[in-house]
């Protein structure tokens, strides 16, 4: 039996100065300037040597093994296309087993018959008692009863990984002070103890030891509870930078002196009473605006629970306390809704639309009564040219806008309330960890039950035959379009029109059409013909996406939905039985989708409510960066600390459920009731 080591007849060593240059260029690739960074490059994954086995068996297949052999033959490279390397081994029980490898594997090809060695990888069946060991990869002779870090960028150079590793190990070991001061500085006023007290940590003397556990793991047990632990750490990392970014010092310029005897009032005006969870809701906002500290709040409200209400009479009452407020929509229709609903409740309060149309003139000129600002991302031109800072700004449903955009309207002072029936992640994010305030609307006013289904290009009858019987019964529907870029207007025209004539052949008399080519005075004459009953099918874009009540709309059937995000297609699906009842959300596929667009689309028939929309969207996509100098509003985060950690909503989970054990929520100071 050969006792030399595996492949080193031909494997091609390299020199202590080729390694270093090896590292040297590794460093650069990640932007390291120093040796002492390494340790907070974490391993990408492990090679667990530790426990190898000595006999294959069936229920091992499929599993990524370390096993105990002895070569049978040489390595030898096959090449169909691609190169591959075999050699044929048997286990320490005789079970012959076939190593393979894609490309030429030195160590194979140098490994002399009756060599034993061990070998990592993925075991799979070949016929009734062989195996194969896919991706085989030899174990070095120093890592035998370890497990190995295998670190980022170092796929095929056994050499760099390794000295990576050692480089790491005496860091961790030599500078442990190092490592627990850098870590210190992104954490305000902690010790390294009271920071592993806070991932809840515990049997570790600092956060040097923690980082030497995930380079140096016992098992990969070990190795699983270091990273885990880390990524926590990471995400505390980023919440403490959002809080420090996030948070904001008291100012009396932002306080709003509203009058107590003035809410009752505007309660009473509305034309209907405020449910008990819009009186709590609109209590909280009015505690907040009446603070020394900005208001920093979401108003969570699924789709019909009355969120437009809610923040209505705060808007009121701030602007009747000289407070300048600024409602910001997602379209004109909405826009117009909002300040028919303000003028009808409370004609006193002073309102103003600003639209793509609105000259800056028009809004100087009645500056002076300070009126109510509503309108769509108009308002950020007008406002600029007018150097307005709004003391109250209301933005409903903020999926629509970046960060940046928000800005422009923002100053150190102003009280900000973001409404919607699905935050984005990053929002959801900030609620979850405490760093942004919320007050949530659960129930609807009315019982209504919409079923959502995604149909296939071959199906598309299902959604016609509904589209008949609801307009049998005298009810409504709403035929979806994609929306498409301004500048292609005609295109979209071009394509309602033809969707129009199809429909008018199927239901004369009944169809209208709306797009966003039209004036704000046709799309709102087209809106109310619909409210009137004087049409049944309305073929439109997503100019009906937010805030619209049509009350015999039963029906929404969405084309190409692959186009559109959650937040949107949720908002149309909120059109239907707006009155409560019974009706039909469809989402009509043209083409074949990926199956990442097909597990997006599928939360909205596994989930009505957009709390969990809201979730589970998150979970999907990532909650990005929660400072308020980013403009990531999805996607993984990278942590400062440990650039090669990608955090996703699972961490911001497990550090949550940690943080919501550890920080009791504070009683607060008693808010205005809002009675009629």
């Amino acid at each position: 039996m050969s006792t030399r080591p595996p492949g080193s007849s031909k494997a091609p060593k390299k020199s202590a100065i080729q390694v270093e240059e090896l590292v040297s260029k590794w460093m650069d690739s990640l932007g390291i300037a120093s040796d002492l960074q390494i340790p907070f490059i974490l391993p990408r994954r492990y090679e667990d040597y530790s426990q190898p086995k000595t006999r294959l068996s069936s229920d091992l297949v499929g599993q990524r093994v370390t096993i105990h052999i002895r070569a049978i033959s040489s390595g030898e490279v096959v090449r169909d296309g691609k190169s591959k390397t075999f050699l044929k081994a048997v286990d320490m029980a005789g079970n012959q087993v076939l190593l393979s490898r894609f490309g030429e594997s030195y160590a194979m090809i140098g490994t002399t018959p009756g060599t034993e060695m061990h070998v990592s990888g993925t075991l799979i069946q070949k016929g009734r008692s062989g195996f194969e060991l896919a991706g085989a990869t030899i174990a070095p002779q120093e890592w035998v009863g370890k497990v190995r870090p295998i670190y980022p960028k170092t796929t095929d150079k056994p050499e760099l990984n390794d000295a990576i590793a050692g480089i790491a190990a005496a860091v961790l070991q030599d500078s442990p002070d190092f490592i627990n001061e850098y870590v210190g500085r992104f954490f305000t006023n902690m010790t390294s103890k009271q920071i592993l007290a806070k991932i809840a940590v515990t049997g570790l003397s600092d956060v040097a030891a923690l980082i030497l556990m995930a380079h140096r793991p016992k098992s990969l047990e070990f190795a699983k509870m270091a990273q885990d632990a880390l990524a926590t750490l990471a995400t505390l990392e980023m919440v403490e930078q959002g809080k420090t970014q996030i948070s904001r010092k008291p100012s009396t310029a932002s306080v709003v002196s509203i009058k107590h005897d003035h809410i009752p009032a505007l309660a009473k005006a509305l034309p209907f009473t405020l449910s008990p969870e819009q009186q709590v809701a609109a209590s909280d906002i009015l505690h907040d605006l009446m603070s020394p500290f900005p208001m920093f709040r979401a108003l969570s409200g699924d789709v019909g629970t009355g969120k437009t209400a809610t923040f209505a009479i705060a808007a009121a009452a701030a602007q009747k306390a000289n407070a300048q407020v600024t409602i910001l929509v997602v379209n004109e229709l909405v826009a117009r809704q909002i300040h028919a609903e303000i003028a009808s409740a409370w004609p006193d309060v002073p309102a103003k639309l600003v639209l793509d149309g609105t000259k800056t003139r028009e809004i100087k000129a009645v500056l002076p009564d300070n009126p109510i600002l509503i309108g769509t991302t108009s308002l950020f031109s007008r406002c600029r040219k007018l150097k307005l800072k709004t003391d109250f700004l209301i933005i409903d449903e903020q999926h629509k806008l970046s960060l940046a955009q928000k800005q422009e309207l923002l100053s150190e002072n102003t009280n900000l309330l973001e409404a919607s029936a699905t935050f984005i992640p990053r929002t959801a994010a900030l609620v979850k960890f405490g760093l942004m305030d919320v007050s949530t609307l659960k129930n609807c006013p009315v019982k209504k039950t919409i079923h959502s289904t995604l149909v296939e290009k071959d199906d598309q009858g299902t959604a016609f035959d509904a589209i008949k019987k609801a307009i049998g019964r005298g009810e409504q529907v709403a035929i979806i379009y994609p929306q498409v870029a301004k500048t292609k207007a005609e295109q979209e025209r071009h394509n309602l029109e033809e969707a129009i004539t199809r429909f008018e052949a199927a239901f004369p008399g009944k169809v209208v059409g709306l797009h966003g080519g039209m004036s704000g005075d046709e799309k709102s004459s087209i809106i109310d013909a619909m409210k009137q009953g004087r049409h049944q099918v309305l073929v439109t874009t997503t100019v009906i996406e937010v805030g619209v009540t049509l009350p015999d709309l039963k029906v929404v059937a969405v084309v190409r939905p692959d186009r559109y995000g959650v937040a949107q297609l949720h908002q149309l699906r909120g059109r239907v039985a707006r009155k409560g009842g019974e009706g039909h959300f469809f989402m009509l596929l043209t083409d074949e989708i990926e199956q990442e667009t097909r597990d997006r689309l599928n939360l909205l028939v596994n989930y009505s409510s957009g709390f969990d929309l809201s979730r589970h969207d998150m979970l999907q996509r990532g909650f990005g960066d929660l400072s308020d100098s980013s403009d990531s509003q999805t996607g993984a985060s990278t942590s400062e600390i440990f650039p090669t950690i990608k955090l996703m909503p699972d961490d911001i989970e497990r550090m949550a459920e940690i943080h919501q054990r550890q920080v009791p929520r504070q009683a607060r100071k008693q808010s205005p009731a809002v009675t009629a």
